[in-house]
């Protein structure tokens, strides 16, 4: 491979990897900003939006590990697909959320989508 293409790759790989985690940071500062509506959406008090947001925590830090071992010994890709995918699918469900247990399957979807993503980013990036 010439040095021309190599680093073109390197460096479609370093934005697609970026573009990623920006994407994975928005999907953790989700629920924030929306405090005030699922307060009065849903009738969410402030420690039920907290523990939601804390749910989403507990999530990604139960879940790196476990990522990690699959994204090294199966597939980084793969991992960082579904990291994506689970997101969006958690950020659809935050929307429409119409009760608390429901935001809580939202926030644990979340979570699961934002496990992944350090995991596979990381090797990606070495690579």
């Amino acid at each position: 491979m010439s040095s021309a293409a190599s680093t073109n790759e390197s460096s479609l790989v370093v934005s697609l990897v970026g573009g990623s985690h920006v994407v994975n940071h928005m999907y953790f500062m989700l629920l924030p900003p929306i405090f005030g509506a699922l307060k009065a959406d849903l009738g969410v008090s402030d420690p039920q939006a907290g523990a939601a947001l804390g749910l989403v925590g507990v999530v990604v830090t139960a879940l790196q590990l476990p990522l990690g071992y699959v994204a090294d010994a199966y597939s980084r890709t793969a991992v960082l697909g579904l990291s994506l995918s689970m997101g969006a699918l958690g950020a659809a469900l935050t929307a429409t959320a119409t009760s608390y247990p429901w935001l809580l399957v939202a926030a644990a979807v979340t979570g699961l989508g934002i496990a992944g993503h350090h995991p596979a980013h990381y090797p990606l990036l070495a690579a």
